[in-house]
């Protein structure tokens, strides 16, 4: 059945999630929410996966129990991947934390507390339908998707004000003066046959550049010419006289000139010291995720110190068909085990991989964790 909404909570919020779909649903907006949308036999991640693809905005249950929720902090991270419209709503005084301080810093908030969230419905159902009206991919037509915006504005103007956080319009700029307006008419369309400030500046710099490339070619041309031009000069003056002899004892410790550069050969110039090259950097393997699901964690450690804690892909996550480059940190060797672990709880792990020659890691699914479930 196709659904308006995604619902997305933690698993300590349950009853909130509850109250707060009953409420939308009650309105005409129908939502999805897991487990009780997943289908039977069906794959967990995939699911929900298909579930925020087909979605229309993300509904976000806040709460203290929030940002320890891993399944969350990947659900928020896919709906901000494929743009979809976030709708905050707080069920008691709280901040996001982690990164979904990051991912909800330009979205409205919603308030439902102090319960219960019926009392909080009408407001709720605004807020999600100005959601709703403002996603592009709904097929509405112009006029009507105008009429549903205005009917949601005025139902919450007309409500009294309570503890939910309502958008206030931002006000219009006075119109200036008539006088002013003039003026700024006049300012806008000059006349056509005023000098515009940056015609002047324009040949003025075409100028410069003139000048520079001649003085550029007549360097370059002096300076190829240059042997042809001494020579030239050396054969039209005159000989100069001939030095005294030097004594014999000077001239057996005397260091021989090098013999003189015909004027026609090419002048030499002495080659700097080459500068040591940078080494180069470590062979990288290539991750591919050849399997259906979405990798979600990689773990790495060395092989010495088992099963490694620190997840190299932070938020990231890797598709499936796509690949990422891994590298072995400097000074830590090349032997490693990795771990991935794939949307639902699934793992794969590879001991003793060498870094440094593995050339390319073909990850194809793993098998379930035992128990998994959402935190």
């Amino acid at each position: 059945m196709p659904h308006d909404v995604f619902l997305s909570y933690a698993s300590a919020d349950r009853a909130a999630a509850d109250a707060v779909c009953a409420a939308l649903e009650t309105r005409g907006i129908v939502c999805w929410m897991a487990p009780r949308d997943v289908p039977a036999g069906a794959d967990w991640g995939e699911a929900i996966l298909t579930a925020i693809g087909r979605a229309h905005a993300m509904v976000l249950i806040l709460s203290r129990n929030t940002a320890s929720s891993v399944h969350v902090r990947n659900e928020v991270v896919t709906a901000v991947s494929q743009s979809l419209a976030l709708v905050p709503v707080r069920i008691e005084d709280c901040q996001p934390g982690g990164a979904l301080r990051l991912h909800l810093a330009g979205s409205h908030w919603l308030n439902v507390y102090p319960p219960p969230v019926e009392q909080h419905a009408e407001a709720l159902a605004v807020g999600v339908r100005l959601a709703l009206a403002a996603d592009a991919t709904i097929e509405i037509p112009r006029g009507q998707a105008a009429a549903l915006v205005a009917a949601a504005r005025a139902s919450s103007a007309q409500r009294p004000a309570g503890p939910v956080a309502q958008e206030r319009p931002l006000p219009r700029p006075a119109a200036p003066p008539p006088a002013m307006a003039s003026k700024a008419v006049k300012a806008a369309d000059p006349s056509p046959h005023a000098p515009q400030p940056g015609a002047g500046r324009g040949a003025t710099v075409a100028l410069g550049l003139i000048i520079v490339a001649l003085v550029l070619v007549l360097g370059a041309a002096a300076w190829l010419y240059e042997p042809r031009i001494r020579a030239l000069l050396g054969a039209a003056s005159p000989a100069a006289p001939a030095a005294p002899q030097a004594p014999a004892q000077a001239a057996a410790v005397e260091t021989p000139a090098p013999a003189a550069e015909p004027a026609s050969a090419p002048r030499s110039f002495t080659a700097a010291s080459p500068r040591p090259a940078a080494p180069a950097p470590r062979p990288a393997a290539r991750l591919m995720n050849a399997a259906d699901g979405t990798i979600t964690n990689l773990f790495v450690a060395r092989v010495e110190d088992g099963i490694g804690r620190e997840d190299w892909l932070g938020n990231a996550q890797i598709t499936s068909g796509n690949a990422v480059l891994v590298r072995a940190p400097e000074g830590q060797g090349c032997l490693f085990n990795l771990r991935v672990v794939y949307i639902g709880g699934r793992t794969e792990d590879r001991p003793g991989v060498d870094l440094c020659a593995a050339g390319e890691l073909r990850f194809e699914g793993g098998k379930a964790l035992a128990g998994s479930s959402r935190p």
